[in-house]
């Protein structure tokens, strides 16, 4: 198994964290106008968000 730097995992090779960083930076902005998201909907789009970019250029057998 390879070691990965952080070199490597910040590189723009590796979007994940770039938008997971979009991703905090929106649902804290979000909390902060709106407030915690207690309606199903809300809950369920944001953890189905950070879901899908979680699974952002892993590949397909990993994510099953």
């Amino acid at each position: 198994m390879r070691e990965t730097s952080v070199n490597d995992a910040l590189s723009i090779q590796n979007p994940r964290w770039l938008l997971f960083a979009l991703y905090c930076f929106a649902f804290l902005y979000s909390f902060a106008q709106n407030g915690l998201p207690v309606a199903r909907m809300a809950v369920l789009g944001w953890v189905s968000a950070a879901f899908i970019i979680g699974n952002i250029g892993k590949p397909q057998r990993k994510q099953l």
